[in-house]
């Protein structure tokens, strides 16, 4: 049975979560009253207000703060949106790949981030093991020994195209990038030579990247339409997120607007799906976690737009978690923790193949400069997600000419089209 929530979040089977978000704001307004401070990402209800800040004993307010505490990860701190450094975009945007060290891992420096808290949480994670960085495979050798026997590497214009079924990666040597059905996905290192002339790859991008590439048809096997889709507009209420230079709008108004858009096309075709907002609120990355928790979802999406100083970076991103032992695409000013494991690992293979086929579909529909699928830890909705998780950077509102786009509503009805095409797709997809 559906119902609401007293923030206007339309959920199914939704009785946990309104206990637990009434229960956890209930606290902080306690606190605030008590400490005479506003809670951290709160507003203080009107109704407090009218109380003198001693009536309720601090002993009671902090019992109930460690009940509710006990139940939920810490909330996040303030956020502000990622902001590239000029100096690394050019080594990220895929326009001089020769020019890139194989002997180490990629990432683009971010000094602000843009969702979750810092990687506190990390220090108790456990660590896992995965295929060794130092180790490198010939790429045809081990699809022959590794379930893809009939695939093969083929030479066309200094491309080496790997085929099996429906499936086309496109690899070239010295490059960090490989494309799928024509769009980009990033690598952790540059594939090279062997000195027999074999095109070989990390072995770590093997298991994690090409692997799971050949076979994306496989999602078809486990998704289906009773599966809960959460949709999370990104930013809200006072986290407002990037501004366009265009007209001043800010990017919470805009991811709010996608997301509905996308939300009652996946609706009209059959999808079960949740919003994390439907209007502009605040919350934080546990809430938009739990939400997706409580409702036992199958995926969820992250809409967000991009920004950055400069003003001249354009086109589309799409993000999900890196594997373990893979150093981040994109990194906050905090350090990255490549062997931490997080409660997302556990979906890798997956959370590679719905973000490259919803990346696909936006960046066909848009006509936009293809940017690549990327693996970023920072965001502590990915990495905390018991479920497939893929966040989208759909356009930069500092670059004009795409923010002038994106402030279109025909523009982002199309962008939301592609992803429910994209889903659909998904579910309907014959196997290789």
């Amino acid at each position: 049975m559906r119902g609401s929530l007293p923030d206007g979040l339309f959920l199914s089977r939704n009785a946990p979560a309104r206990f637990f978000f009434g229960a956890e704001r209930a606290v902080h307004s306690l606190l605030a009253c008590v400490s005479r401070k506003p809670p951290h990402n709160r507003c203080v209800p009107a109704m407090f207000d009218k109380f003198s800040f001693s009536i309720l004993p601090r002993s009671l307010a902090c019992l109930l703060l460690v009940l509710v505490s006990a139940c939920q990860p810490s909330p996040r701190s303030g956020l502000n949106h990622p902001t590239p450094l000029a100096a690394s975009s050019r080594e990220m945007s895929g326009t001089n790949p020769s020019a890139v060290d194989s002997s180490r891992p990629l990432a683009e420096k971010v000094v602000h981030g843009e969702i979750g808290p810092d990687f506190t949480s990390a220090s108790n994670a456990k660590m896992a093991v995965s295929p060794s960085t130092n180790s490198w495979l010939g790429i045809s050798a081990w699809c022959a020994t590794n379930g893809f026997p009939g695939a093969g590497l083929v030479l066309f214009q200094g491309r080496h195209l790997l085929q099996t079924g429906r499936t086309v990666l496109d690899l070239v040597p010295g490059s960090p990038l490989a494309k799928w059905r024509g769009v980009n996905c990033w690598l952790a290192y540059p594939l090279r030579f062997a000195s027999s002339g074999e095109l070989i790859a990390n072995a770590l991008d093997i298991e994690k990247t090409i692997k799971p590439l050949l076979s994306v048809s496989s999602l078809a096997a486990t998704t289906s339409s009773n599966d809960v889709i959460v949709i999370d507009p990104g930013h809200g209420g006072r986290n407002v997120g990037a501004q366009s230079v265009v007209d001043g709008r800010f990017e919470k108004e805009l991811t709010l607007d996608l997301g509905l858009r996308l939300g009652r096309l996946l609706g009209n075709r059959g999808w079960t799906v949740a919003m994390t907002r439907t209007n502009d609120m605040e919350l934080s990355v546990a809430e938009r976690v739990a939400i997706a928790d409580s409702l036992g979802a199958k995926l969820f999406l992250s809409l967000h737009f991009n920004s950055e100083e400069s003003h001249r970076q354009s086109g589309i991103e799409t993000y999900c978690m890196p594997p373990v032992g893979m150093h981040s695409h994109l990194v906050r000013d905090l350090s990255d923790k490549p062997h931490a494991a997080f409660p997302n690992n556990s979906f890798d293979d997956e959370n590679l193949r719905f973000s490259i086929c919803i990346h696909r579909a936006i960046v066909n529909a848009s006509g936009r400069l293809d940017r690549g699928l990327r693996r970023a830890r920072y965001p502590g909705v990915l990495r905390l997600q018991n479920r497939p998780a893929v966040l989208v950077e759909a356009g930069y509102l500092s670059n004009r000419e795409e923010a002038l786009l994106i402030g279109q509503q025909t523009y982002r009805q199309r962008l939301a089209e592609a992803m429910a095409s994209a889903l659909d797709e998904i579910r309907s997809a014959p196997r290789d």
